[in-house]
Parts: structure tokens; sequence; C-alpha cells
């Protein structure tokens, strides 16, 4: 009787964790569909790697979005305000 028990519970354990692996496999499923669709439609910008710019004063490479530019045309781009500053006082 007892073995019949430890039986039964084991086997319905088993069939909850496979129900849940399977639920977990078919929404990853989903979700991956789901990006595939966005990225052939456009709907979403895919991943762009961003070009790195050296700083004209310590030559750190910083993102060229995150760089600050002289302005005057000249195309030296710094990692920071004061490093802007720094290189045309000197």
């Amino acid at each position: 009787m007892k073995f019949g028990l430890w039986l039964l519970v084991a086997v319905a354990a088993w069939l909850w964790f496979h129900q849940q692996k399977k639920q977990r496999l078919r929404a990853d499923a989903e979700r991956r569909q789901a990006r595939q669709a966005s990225a052939r439609d456009g709907s979403a910008a895919p991943e762009q790697i961003e070009a790195m710019v050296g700083c004209a004063h310590c030559g750190l490479h910083v993102p060229a979005s995150d760089a600050v530019g002289t302005g005057a045309g000249s195309g030296e781009l710094f990692c920071c305000e004061a490093h802007r500053l720094q290189h045309r006082a000197a």
C-alpha cells in the first residue's frame, strides 16, 4: 500500500515537471518566432555596432555618439568636455 502511494506521488510529480518543461519550451519558441518576424518586418531595429572614435587628447576610445566635438569643423573628437577644453588651451 505504501509503495503504491509513493509510486503515485512520483508519477504525478514527473507528469507535472514534464508539463512545465513543455510549456517553457513552447513559450521560448513563440518568443523566438516573434523576434524573427519583427526582424523581417523591420518593426524592430536590429542591433547596430556603433563606431568607436579616439579622444584627440588622451586617446581613449568612446562610442561616436558619446564623443564631444569641437564644432569648428576640425573633426577632432574628445571623450569629455574637460579634455576638449584642455586640448584647446594647450
